[in-house]
């Protein structure tokens, strides 16, 4: 049964993660802490296979902020089996609760992508939100872009606690954050949403770009670049990069190639702070 998260945010709780260890907030989150600048009602007619929405207006609408897991058009194997189900148990609950229903679109930031698609938030009448249900569930991921950030600190926290009791995607090993120590494992996650930790040993600044190495050797280990251009507005979002030396960190990103395994960052959603449990 679905844990209607509503968004009177006056009146909730979530477990905060400040980009470090989750744990519950003292006080209740604000309305300003997750508000979005444009509110429309739609009405939801059709979720397609990949979980964009249609509405009444012919317009399309992805899901900001979610990434839920794709399905294989014939799936062959255990995993792939496995992962479809999990693909299929997200587009039934968006169905389910969607189409044919009135619901608001939230919108902060870029309101459309390369495709023309609105890029929302979406709550049901009765105050539910859909990216948190998706989250709790484990049918989904969390991820963000620089130009559209809102209310990561709390899809944060719900995949945390989601990750922690093993729900959904997160029952399986290729979903679980990946140690940055084992570079040839993440080498074969290129081009992959993934989520990394790891200790970083050097904060280097080269010409245009902030490099935050993870091992002795930069031509082969893992490293995440920020170029220099992103170091102020992370800095004023209360993440200073030259701090983060020495420290355990989980950031999410594409894997790329660059000498070795690297994923770049944009903005300080994409880094957490982990602390020293391990």
């Amino acid at each position: 049964m679905i844990n209607h998260l509503k968004c009177k945010f006056a009146l909730m709780v979530f477990v905060t993660p400040v980009f470090g260890h989750p744990a519950p907030a003292k006080e209740p989150q604000t309305a300003s802490s997750c508000e979005a600048k444009l509110q429309r009602p739609a009405l939801v007619t059709k979720v397609f296979k990949d979980g964009v929405l249609q509405l009444q207006s012919g317009e399309l609408v992805r899901l900001i902020g979610v990434m839920p897991v794709k399905q294989f058009d014939k799936p062959t194997g255990f995993m792939a089996k496995k992962l479809n189900a999990i693909a299929a148990q997200a587009i039934d609950l968006l169905r389910r609760e969607l189409v044919g229903k009135q619901v608001k679109l939230h919108q902060s930031g870029r309101i459309r992508d390369r495709y023309d698609r609105l890029l929302a938030h979406i709550y049901t009448n009765d105050g539910t939100w859909i990216q948190g249900v998706l989250l709790q569930d484990g049918l989904a991921r969390s991820f963000s872009y620089r130009n559209n950030r809102l209310c990561m600190r709390q899809m944060l926290a719900l995949e945390e606690t989601a990750r922690q009791q093993r729900r959904g995607l997160w029952r399986y090993r290729i979903f679980q954050p990946q140690p940055a120590a084992r570079q040839n494992n993440l080498m074969r996650k290129r081009f992959r949403f993934t989520l990394v930790e790891g200790r970083v040993r050097k904060v280097a600044i080269v010409k245009k770009w902030v490099f935050l190495n993870f091992g002795d050797n930069w031509r082969s280990d893992f490293t995440i670049a920020i170029k220099k251009k992103y170091q102020r507005p992370m800095q004023r979002n209360g993440l200073n990069l030259q701090e983060l030396e020495g420290q355990r960190i989980r950031v999410r990103g594409w894997v790329e190639r660059w000498n070795g395994p690297v994923i770049k960052v944009t903005h300080k959603e994409q880094i957490e702070l982990l602390g020293d449990e391990k």
